[in-house]
């Protein structure tokens, strides 16, 4: 099983261009994070939960939630008086051998496109750590990897997926789901082929939206 990927990641000021990975080997690993707003040292947190999972190259759903725990012990070992509470949500896929491993703590979602329908619709595979009364765009997130002065328990949201291939999947921040409606983002991940530009047009709607939060979109097609 081989994927290529899109993936892009927008800052303020920043000009960075979709980026593309053909043929990746397997188990290849994906994972989008994001800074919580109103903590200190969001970037700090989010780098610090990528290079966990990355330094600890989980390879099967199990050792992909305990990658996911090990990063939330990291972080908090890397607080200090200037980060105390820093945090991050995390999104992640696994493409192994055997299918697709989905986990995720907090609101950054991810979907697969349901080409089945008519017309194709988003299928959420995560479960979003938001109040019960959550309103759109509060950005409130019940749970997150780090957030406290103190280390938290952290329920690890896993979703395994054994359909055969081809199938696409989309990973980002509410930059993007908060601001974009599903059915365009349906739309737009049906009608292009390249995710590298699936990415930009989806990145540059949410802009077009508003474009009041960071913005990170990976594009993943399974095949």
């Amino acid at each position: 099983m081989g994927f290529r990927a899109g993936s892009e990641v927008t800052e303020p000021d920043a000009d960075d261009e979709p980026f593309g990975i053909d043929d990746a080997p397997t188990p290849t690993l994906v994972v989008v994070t994001d800074g919580l707003g109103g903590h200190p040292g969001g970037d700090i947190a989010s780098r610090s939960a990528v290079r966990a999972l990355l330094d600890l190259a989980p390879g099967s759903p199990a050792e992909l939630v305990d990658a996911v725990l090990a990063a939330n012990e990291r972080l908090h070992d890397e607080m200090d008086e200037a980060t105390s509470g820093m945090g991050t949500t995390l999104a992640a896929v696994l493409v192994h051998d055997d299918g697709v491993v989905v986990v995720n703590v907090g609101d950054s979602p991810v979907f697969v496109l349901e080409r089945d329908t008519s017309p194709p619709e988003l299928v959420q595979l995560t479960v979003d750590d938001v109040p019960a009364a959550e309103v759109s765009r509060s950005g409130m997130v019940t749970q997150s990897l780090g957030g406290f002065d103190r280390l938290d328990a952290v329920d690890v949201h896993l979703h395994e997926d054994d359909h055969p291939a081809p199938r696409r999947l989309l990973v980002c921040t509410d930059g993007l789901s908060g601001f974009v409606p599903g059915d365009v983002i349906s739309l737009v991940l049906d009608s292009l082929e390249d995710p590298a530009e699936v990415v930009r047009t989806l990145v540059e709607l949410a802009d077009a939206a508003g474009g009041l939060d960071n913005c990170t979109v990976a594009v993943i097609d399974v095949r």
